[in-house]
Formats: structure tokens, C-alpha cells, sequence
């Protein structure tokens, strides 16, 4: 990407941000209340949002460490700390970009290269799984349509083909070794999507589809610590509508460009799109959304942090 395209394209990121603030703001500065607080009847719930935290990124980590070990020889504890420092690089990275930086810094020195491949193997796997179930929720949502879903419902419709004739692309050539040889031949090397392919064409289809796994138990488990975080704030709709708007978001967010801290703002505002027609209030939704970027990316990124300060990069 040359100079200009990186300017226009930060210029959009901020955009986008800006705009969901508004929008948020537009929403909640008049009817804004408190009342949802109220509504907070099974206090576990938090419980077991904390508690599935060391699991999503225990899986995340177990994830890395499969994909670098052959190279790297680090164990897995080591992997699990590449894991926190990459979250604290991510908070102040655009679309979490930093993340991959801060893994690699944890590797003996030599292994960049192969630590980049690891890092975009792994982001592609878990992008894949987001594309996946959120095109599927968006295949089958229109039963549980609500005229509170019409701000986002249109637009909906119309990307909802290229998201499907996308994920089967990309499962192509996430899976299946041919493809990506054919892929090979038809790209640029140092294109976008040339990186992507010299990526794969380091694993083998039977290592892809175990990072694909790993990878749809992680979605899993933060769709679950979300449903968890809606249930805590008054959310009481059918459990599977819930965690269909719960991909529908993540698509969303995943495929939005955005600027540093995570999306913050932008997941807000889909989830005031997303949720009140299946039972919550917007302020509901948006503490909701606010308290799992807490747990999920602020708490990793402070203890990430507390390692920046006390790590150095790894040498051979």
C-alpha cells in the first residue's frame, strides 16, 4: 500500500469511528437511562464471562503455539505470554494489526518471517470463522425480522451475496492445497493476497483444518461470553436469534476498518442496532458490548503490558 492509499485509508478509519460516535450519541443523549442497571437479576453471569476469559485465549494460545512450534520450539507458556503482549500492541493498533508485532517479538530472533506466516495463518482461520457464521446468520435472520431492524436490514441485503461468494473463496483456498497453487499463479507475489497464499503454502491441509477448529471453538467461546454479557443485562429473547445478531455483528465489526482500541464505538453501535429487537434496551446493548471489550481486550492488554515492560525480544 503506497503513502496515499495509507492516508486515505486512515482517513476512513477515523471516519468510521467518528461517525459511530455520533450515531451513539444520537441515540442515547436523549433517552439515555439508567434503568438497565436495574435489570441485572443473575449476577453470575459476570462470573462465568471472567471465567471463560483464560479459555478464549488459552485457545488462542494453543493456537499460536501449534503454528510457530516447528520453528520456534517455544512452549506453550511462552506462546500464552505472546498471546498478552500481542493484546497490548492491539489496543493501540488499528483493526489489531499490532497484534501480529507483538507475537513475533516473543520469538527467537531469525524467525520473523515464519512467525509473520504463523500470525497471518492463524488471523486468516479465525477471520474465516467469522465470515462463516456471520454469513450464515445473515442466510437465515430475515424469520426473526423486527421493524426495529430496519436501519441496518437494506444494507444487509445487499452485501449479503458477496459475503457468501467470499467465505466459499477463501474456504477454497484456506483448505484445499490445489487451490492455492492456482491462486499462486493468477496473484503478485508481494500483493495483498500473494502474502496470504505463500502463508498457506506453508502448512499442510491437515495443520489448516486443526487451526480451523481451534479457531471455530475460540468464536464459540467469546459468542457465548457475549450471549452471557446480553443475558446480564436484561437481554430475554430465543438463544438462537441471540447468537445469530451476535455473528452478524462480528461480521460486521471484523469487515469495518477502524483505528485503535478495538473497535470501540463501532461494536457499540451495531449492538444498538443489532439487539433491541430481540428483547434489550439500546443502553442494554451497548454496556453489554462495552463490558466483554473490557474483559476480552483491556484486561489482556494491561497484563500484556505489564510483560512490555519487563520483556525484551527473544534471541536465537
Amino acid at each position: 500500500m503506497n503513502n496515499q492509499k495509507r492516508v486515505w485509508y486512515k482517513i476512513l478509519q477515523v471516519t468510521i469511528v467518528l461517525l459511530a460516535f455520533l450515531f451513539l450519541y444520537s441515540k442515547l443523549k436523549e433517552d439515555f437511562s439508567w434503568q438497565f442497571l436495574e435489570e441485572i437479576n443473575q449476577p453470575e453471569l459476570l462470573v462465568w464471562i471472567l471465567l471463560l476469559l483464560p479459555v478464549n485465549s488459552g485457545l488462542e494460545a494453543v493456537k499460536w503455539w501449534k503454528l510457530t512450534r516447528s520453528f520456534s520450539k517455544q512452549s506453550f507458556g511462552k506462546a500464552f505470554q505472546s498471546i498478552l503482549l500481542g493484546s497490548f500492541y492491539t489496543l493501540f493498533t488499528p483493526n489489531r494489526i499490532g497484534d501480529g508485532a507483538g507475537r513475533v517479538q516473543m520469538l527467537p530472533s531469525g524467525n520473523k518471517s515464519r512467525g509473520t506466516f504463523a500470525f497471518i495463518n492463524g488471523s486468516m482461520s479465525q477471520f474465516l470463522c467469522t465470515v462463516v457464521f456471520g454469513g450464515f446468520a445473515l442466510a437465515i435472520i430475515q424469520q426473526w425480522y423486527s421493524p426495529l431492524d430496519s436501519e441496518w436490514w437494506p444494507f444487509a441485503q445487499w452485501v449479503r451475496w458477496p459475503i457468501w461468494i467470499g467465505t466459499i473463496l477463501l474456504l477454497l483456498l484456506y483448505i484445499e492445497p490445489g487451490w492455492v497453487t492456482m491462486a499462486k499463479d493468477l496473484t503478485k507475489e508481494e500483493s495483498w493476497i500473494g502474502k496470504r497464499v505463500r502463508t498457506l503454502q506453508q502448512y499442510s491441509r491437515r495443520q489448516n483444518a486443526g487451526t480451523l477448529f481451534l479457531s471455530a471453538f475460540r468464536y464459540a467461546v467469546f459468542a457465548t461470553q457475549f450471549y452471557f454479557a446480553l443475558k446480564l443485562f436484561g437481554l430475554d429473547g430465543s438463544t438462537f436469534e441471540i447468537y445469530l445478531r451476535i455473528g452478524i455483528l462480528y461480521l460486521a465489526t471484523t469487515l469495518i476498518p477502524t483505528v485503535a482500541l478495538a473497535e470501540l464505538g463501532v461494536r457499540e453501535s451495531f449492538a444498538i442496532l443489532l439487539f433491541p429487537a430481540a428483547g434489550i434496551s439500546e443502553e442494554g446493548a451497548m454496556a453489554a458490548t462495552f463490558l466483554l471489550w473490557i474483559v476480552n481486550l483491556l484486561i489482556p492488554a494491561l497484563v500484556g503490558g505489564l510483560l512490555f515492560l519487563k520483556t525484551k525480544p527473544a534471541r536465537s
